[in-house]
């Protein structure tokens, strides 16, 4: 459903629909699990693509409005995940979309290390990425479902899978 929600109709008639900006981190959040603000802290010095692994280590949450980096929310979160290849790939593809930003902004582009960001390479802000969330699965038609339930669903599918639940909980 996923793939589904994050394709946007192009303005011109007849062009081919394209993927959101957020697509690759809503699909790490929905295949791995991450919270929120897991995601939007992730950092390329802890993004193993040849291995197929990301370290959680940092968070961006939101406190009131204000966005705070810090720990993940329990030192259980933190730690090392595995990722599938398709995600991995995913990752791997947006690396060059983002690479390919930095070249075109220069030396304005904000070098902060983060896997996730704008075009000019600021953060994103965990209320943006659920805004953003509900108004592409409001638009794909979708019944009511929070960012916080692919945390959920990748959980039931790694159970469903034959995982751990040890390892799926932590």
């Amino acid at each position: 459903f996923l793939d589904y929600a994050m394709e946007i109709p192009s303005a011109k008639p007849g062009a081919q629909p394209h993927q959101d900006r957020l697509y690759p981190m809503l699909h790490l959040i929905s295949h791995v699990g991450l919270r929120r603000g897991e995601a939007c802290g992730l950092h390329w010095e802890e993004t193993d693509l040849a291995g197929s692994s990301i370290m959680v280590s940092h968070q961006i949450t939101q406190v009131g409005w204000k966005a705070v980096h810090s720990r993940p929310k329990t030192s259980r979160s933190e730690g090392v995940v595995r990722l599938d290849k398709d995600t991995a790939a995913v990752i791997a593809a947006w690396r060059k979309t983002q690479l390919a930003e930095r070249v075109s902004w220069g030396p304005a582009w904000e070098n902060n290390g983060l896997v996730f960001t704008r075009e000019d390479g600021t953060y994103y802000h965990p209320a943006y990425v659920t805004n953003r969330f509900e108004r592409l699965a409001f638009a794909a038609g979708l019944p009511p479902i929070r960012l916080h339930d692919l945390r959920h669903g990748a959980a039931t599918l790694a159970l469903a899978a034959g995982a751990d639940i040890t390892a799926v909980s932590a």
